[in-house]
């Protein structure tokens, strides 16, 4: 047991050293493959990682032997816009997830999560982002199938919503993020997944939601190369395990709205790509503590 806990926080460490390179790797391209036509510019880039090992604060040893605190400590150096709550999230219980959300200024996002007594969110339900012309909503939705994943004494305090619950209030907080918050462009940042076992879907929320641009998704651990289009809406997921990186260019149509270009970025082009030497020391950091766990 002791060997196969070594060589799962080994393993891990390694991973993670790989996707932060990759990562710069992929900063490094919105500068270098700039096209020389203005037309042919996306109007924005974006980078996004599904399912970081599965789940992000659980789910494998050296993940759960402090409680998730060492994998806050790493979503917190990768600086996320926002974070999908996803239902092994939940996993030490709802207070130790908002324990690390405030401790490490983690951008945890959900509608549909909310207190039983007084129907109270626990998280933010979405954030806004400005850019030059460009004012980006982003939501958040968590799968209602979590109090049956995790452990439900985890979240017995909590309502996840039933799935007709769920697209409602997607279907609501989209409406105020166009109306009042005046966002030009709604991205749905979702831990639903894709398959057809999954309530609601992705494709479910596409087809009942038609307003959302752009839905960045998770749960189902599936690899969308080129992403997939319901309706208006395209749907993108790069899988688990940080197998992939993925990235979305987005155009202004000539007709108004927006087109996607979707591809998934394999880890393998981050082998030489060198991280910047403050995140290697904090890798380093990182390593010998869980060394100290043996």
């Amino acid at each position: 047991m002791k060997c196969k806990l070594n060589l799962k926080i080994n393993m891990a460490i390694l991973i993670l050293f790989k996707i932060i390179s990759f990562i710069f790797l992929a900063i490094a391209m919105v500068s270098t493959e700039i096209p020389a036509r203005a037309a042919d510019r996306p109007i924005l880039v974006i980078y996004y990682m599904n399912d970081v090992r599965g789940y992000a604060l659980s789910g494998q040893a050296f993940a759960s032997a402090l409680r998730g605190e060492l994998v806050a400590r790493m979503l917190s150096m990768m600086k996320y816009d926002a974070i999908a709550a996803g239902d092994h999230d939940f996993d030490f219980g709802w207070e130790r997830l908002l324990s690390l959300r405030d401790t490490h200024e983690l951008g945890f996002i959900s509608a549909n999560v909310r207190e039983r007594d007084g129907n109270r969110p626990i998280m933010l339900s979405y954030v806004t982002r400005n850019f030059p012309n460009l004012k980006i909503g982003i939501l958040g939705l968590s799968t209602p199938s979590t109090p049956t994943v995790t452990d439900p004494r985890n979240v017995a305090a909590l309502s996840f919503g039933d799935p007709d619950e769920t697209i409602n209030i997607a279907r609501e907080t989209v409406r105020r993020l166009r109306e009042q918050d005046g966002a030009d462009l709604v991205i749905a940042l979702t831990h639903l997944g894709s398959e057809p076992d999954c309530d609601p879907s992705s494709l479910t929320l596409a087809r009942e939601v038609p307003d959302i641009d752009l839905i960045v998704d998770g749960h189902s651990h599936s690899e969308l190369d080129g992403g997939i289009k319901a309706g208006n809406t395209m749907i993108v997921s790069a899988g688990a395990y940080l197998t992939h990186l993925g990235r979305v260019d987005v155009f202004a149509s000539p007709g108004g709205g927006y087109e996607f270009k979707a591809r998934l970025m394999p880890a393998s082009e981050s082998e030489n790509v060198t991280p910047k030497p403050e995140l290697s020391s904090a890798l380093e950091i990182l390593k010998n503590e869980l060394d100290a766990l043996e």
